[in-house]
């Protein structure tokens, strides 16, 4: 009896471990969707355009919330993590990116996609996360509102598109053209304003990058126009704030609002 149980026992003990090794190997692995994901509606836009319904472009942050502020939830995390493409908007905006495990191979820090001294914002006081409020300098992170810095992130994201999606790399090369084009002719429409003697003031830190590039001023003065009083501005020049915007549309209508504004 002894012998014919332990013979049974020899017997099942590598269907057991045969069945337990298959389980195991059957552990569900990540899905990597094909798909662009961007943490800014600026950024978003870009691609989008890029794409031209091609791929998925996604931006994760929910309308009207501030990406200064916002702190991805576990699901947005794993939209995140199961990109194709990550666009980071970098210059410290996410700063829940150093907490969380990205695949770095898959992101691009577009703060990082153009050779440019960053903007220091002294003494902000903000939130990230559970931390709460607290104050120290940072990096302004509004770079694209600079068109001619938009036309480099444009490249960058086309570039890095089309690596991810091959088969469509043509077609968004040529795609990122016409958004270089777009951007080019109202970089030129910013240099043509004829502000008629008086100075434009750049009265927010959403301002600083276009005001650099255009030689505004980044300090108000009595008879200067600040930019944030001009009919529509606080639209038309999109911030961090939410999704959904144009970036391209939008700059356009800032311009032409801007240059009704010193009747140049």
């Amino acid at each position: 009896m002894l012998r014919t149980l332990s013979t049974l026992l020899i017997a099942v003990a590598p269907l057991c471990l045969t069945a337990c090794g298959s389980k195991q190997s059957q552990a569900p692995t990540r899905t990597i969707e094909p798909i662009v994901v961007a943490t800014t509606g600026a950024h978003a836009s870009l691609a989008s355009r890029i794409a031209d319904g091609a791929i998925d472009v996604v931006c994760i942050l929910p309308p009207g919330t501030d990406a200064a502020s916002w702190w991805p939830a576990e699901d947005d995390v794993r939209r995140l993590q199961s990109a194709q493409l990550i666009l980071l908007n970098g210059f410290g905006l996410e700063s829940w990116s150093s907490n969380i495990a990205l695949p770095r191979s898959r992101v691009l820090d577009l703060s990082r996609s153009v050779r440019i001294e960053p903007i220091i914002m002294p003494g902000v006081t903000h939130s990230h996360g559970p931390d709460g409020d607290h104050s120290h300098d940072l990096e302004n992170p509004y770079v694209w509102l600079d068109p001619a810095l938009a036309i480099e992130q444009t490249r960058a994201i086309a570039e890095r598109m089309s690596r991810a999606f091959p088969d469509s790399a043509e077609d968004f090369e040529a795609n990122a053209a016409v958004v270089v084009a777009e951007l080019s002719a109202i970089d030129q429409k910013l240099k043509a304003l004829d502000l008629g003697g008086r100075p434009i003031a750049a009265d927010g830190p959403q301002f600083d990058y276009v005001a650099r590039r255009y030689c505004w001023s980044r300090t108000p003065s009595t008879n200067a126009i600040p930019l944030s009083q001009v009919p529509g501005i606080g639209v038309h020049f999109p911030t961090a704030e939410g999704c959904g915007t144009d970036l391209i549309d939008a700059l356009n209508a800032a311009a032409d609002g801007l240059a009704d504004a010193v009747g140049g």
